[in-house]
């Protein structure tokens, strides 16, 4: 488009647009709707695009036709985005120097998001639904056994993923959060190769 110069802009009455648009032979057009002051249209004229085989001239005749090749082709393309598009991970914890430290290591391969507290993290699932959420469970205030139980009190999270991050293996804490379906634990002073491998896992398993 860097190449292409705006020649003439004009603002047309319905009257003075159907008079052009019965004269002049349409490639593209859009209709807006402005709401109760009524319509904007976007028309082009480029016969010269048409020469080179860039686009098909859209008539009454393949109209259906045209339309419909092109909504497959979204369709195909858009479940093509939804594969190749990172998984995004949302970190809950209260140190910050473990949440960059997470991102660092996870970032290249996933959308990592993070959240400083149990609350915020209800925020954040609730502006940017995440594939899977690392959970800190020694938090202040609100610990991650409160935050999994808020999420699965809610209908339209209660299916995310939750792995628990944790600094020790407590058996009996992990026998409270059975009930809440966690989807595993990872200790925080695992290598970062191993905490890696282990959510790289969880979503090849996860796939399959």
């Amino acid at each position: 488009m860097e190449s292409y110069k705006l020649k003439e802009e004009n603002l047309l009455s319905y009257e003075q647009f159907q008079k052009i648009f019965e004269k002049e032979k349409i490639q593209a057009g859009l209709l807006f709707s402005t709401g109760n002051t009524g319509y904007f249209a976007y028309c082009m004229i480029a016969p010269h695009l048409l020469d080179k085989g860039v686009g098909t001239p859209i008539e009454n005749r393949n109209a259906i036709e045209e339309v419909e090749k092109y909504l497959q082709r979204r369709e195909k393309k858009d479940e093509q985005d939804k594969i190749s598009a990172k998984k995004k991970i949302l970190v809950v914890d209260d140190s910050q120097t473990l949440r960059q430290y997470m991102k660092q290591m996870l970032e290249k391969d996933y959308d990592v998001s993070m959240a400083a507290s149990g609350v915020a993290a209800i925020r954040a699932v609730t502006l940017n639904r995440p594939d899977l959420i690392l959970l800190d469970y020694e938090m202040p205030v609100c610990d991650g056994r409160q935050t999994l139980e808020m999420l699965r009190f809610e209908e339209e999270f209660k299916d995310i993923p939750v792995i628990f991050l944790t600094g020790n293996r407590d058996l009996d804490r992990m026998i409270k959060v059975m009930p809440l379906n966690p989807s595993g634990y990872l200790l925080k002073d695992s290598k970062p190769e191993q905490i890696k491998k282990e959510i790289d896992t969880f979503f090849e398993k996860k796939k399959k």
